[in-house]
């Protein structure tokens, strides 16, 4: 038997996926020549998550997700931290 505490965190880390999943399916593009910088993210993900009934996540939090979904994070010297391949929607 799987112990009750490893269910519980695969159970949390499929649920954490699914919010992410869900916000980049509502207010995010996906394609490899756009980006958003990584305070934009956070301020629109914390936004939606509000309005959504959703975990609130840290900035690194939110930071290891987008990762983990194999989006690149740079820094510019124009615009700071960015995320590469995920993009705003216009109407988010």
């Amino acid at each position: 038997a799987i112990p009750s505490l490893v269910e519980r965190a695969t159970a949390d880390y499929r649920e954490e996926s699914d919010v992410l999943a869900l916000f980049v399916a509502d207010c995010c593009v996906e394609e490899a020549h756009v980006y958003a910088t990584a305070s934009a993210l956070q301020s629109l993900y914390a936004h939606w998550a509000s309005h959504n009934g959703a975990e609130m996540l840290s900035p690194q939090a939110l930071g290891r997700k987008l990762a983990g979904r194999g989006f690149v994070q740079k820094r510019t010297n124009a615009e700071g931290r960015i995320w590469v391949g995920i993009g705003i929607k216009s109407d988010a």
